[in-house]
């Protein structure tokens, strides 16, 4: 069963007591005068906010940066410098690829982990581990920061010069014993797949996983090219990786795969350690995966069916299994009239309810962002957003941060065509 949102959506309120009628303009300039190009966004245990991304003149950034605001949305002048906190992992030299954080981890200890990606060349990530003053942790890789390259491990399977436009999907999951999964698509020759390492507290490469610190996805054949999105930490141990992948040319399909810790496939997880879900009628991918009630696994994203695009949900049990509670056990794909429509993100509620968001595009590329819950059934809840189940922010959003007391933090921007304006708004859920 498919549904659709009403056309005519809430318009999604701002909260006035935070900054500026809701918003904090964030297009100013650093102390030294560099221009901030903001990527990501997070809050801590005390409610305050980091924002990282990329700083630099002109179209070169070649820095990374985070910065520090209070609930309020004031800049905490306690962190780093002013604010702010930056840094490169390049000592000298002309590096004209950009670089910038674009993941900010909280770790249990406060410490602020980030993830840096680096173009020189496109197979790097980087890692940044700061103290709670903006400083940088010397105890973490070499000076506070690691590099890893994920064709360390195949040297075989060496990277295609087209990588380095291509190469988009990577993401990092800080775990509870301070271990840290890092994850990045490869461009090869031959296929495009997706690497995940396993880094030790103080940033080495852990070899107890798959005995080299690293793991190819996908480990089976039949696919050219798998993107991972996703890593869901289990309350056993395992790994849950979600994303898509492209059996054949034109075709997208859902992919979700398990990982032992050890980093082996977990051969008993739906078919033979593969769930692919596929539609006759739409093309499937998978931004993300959350646990539900019941310890069910809700992977969420887009259907699109060109030129539509529509939100996707899939709820599965512990095995792989269909939820037959959750849509009759379908994917639930969500269309708004007269736009495009994907998921990126969700929470679930303390009653089972489902918050999800994602961003809409009406023509002319007026793009808005979009938050809607359902019911752990898979229905729209006729108690939000005024009876339409969705509240629609009138702003671009490129980050989203989930916050008690029912409201939400959007990393934003908007843009005449010549200049865009960055900032950080909190909207009001209800």
């Amino acid at each position: 069963m498919n549904m659709t949102l009403n056309t005519v959506l809430v318009d999604g309120q701002f909260d006035p007591s935070f900054g500026e009628a809701g918003t904090v303009r964030l297009d100013k300039v650093d102390p030294n005068g560099v221009l901030l190009n903001p990527e990501t966004c997070i809050t801590d245990p005390m409610g305050r906010i980091y924002i990282a991304g990329s700083l630099g003149d002109g179209p070169n950034y070649n820095n990374y940066f985070c910065l520090r605001l209070t609930s309020e949305g004031i800049v905490d002048t306690a962190f780093g410098i002013a604010g702010y906190a930056s840094g490169s992992f390049y000592n000298g030299g002309n590096h004209d690829k950009n670089l910038a954080a674009t993941k900010i981890d909280i770790l249990a200890d406060g410490k602020i982990l980030l993830t840096a990606a680096l173009y020189n060349p496109p197979t790097l990530r980087g890692l940044v581990r700061l103290n709670l003053d903006g400083s940088l942790d010397l105890g973490f890789g070499e000076d506070g920061k690691v590099v890893i390259d994920f064709t360390d491990n195949d040297s075989t399977n060496a990277p295609s010069p087209r990588s380095s436009q291509d190469q988009q999907h990577s993401g990092t999951l800080a775990l509870p014993d301070g271990k840290i999964m890092l994850w990045k698509d490869i461009w090869s020759r031959e296929e495009i797949y997706t690497v995940v390492a396993r880094l030790h507290e103080n940033g080495a490469i852990d070899t107890g996983f798959n005995q080299t610190g690293f793991v190819k996805i996908p480990g089976i054949a039949g696919f050219k090219e798998t993107y991972v999105q996703s890593i869901l930490l289990e309350n056993d141990g395992t790994y849950t990786v979600s994303g898509f992948c492209h059996p054949v040319y034109n075709q997208i399909l859902s992919m979700v795969t398990r990982l032992l810790p050890d980093g082996k496939t977990d051969l008993s997880f739906a078919d033979n350690g593969y769930l692919i879900l596929s539609s006759q009628d739409y093309r499937l991918s998978t931004a993300g995966a959350i646990r539900q009630t019941n310890n069910r696994l809700l992977a969420f994203g887009g259907a699109t069916q060109h030129p539509e695009s529509s939100g996707l949900l899939i709820s599965r049990e512990v095995d792989g299994s269909e939820n037959i509670q959750f849509n009759r056990g379908l994917p639930l794909i969500t269309h708004l009239a007269d736009r495009r429509l994907a998921w990126r993100g969700a929470l679930i509620q303390s009653d089972g309810k489902i918050l999800v968001h994602g961003y809409s595009e009406a023509e002319h590329h007026v793009t808005t962002t979009v938050v809607a819950r359902f019911t752990d059934a898979g229905e729209l809840d006729p108690d939000f957003g005024a009876g339409t189940g969705g509240l629609m922010f009138e702003l671009r959003s490129s980050s989203l941060a989930w916050l008690k007391d029912n409201k939400v933090l959007i990393l934003g921007f908007e843009s005449d065509g010549i200049v865009i304006r960055h900032f950080i708004a909190r909207g009001l859920l209800g």
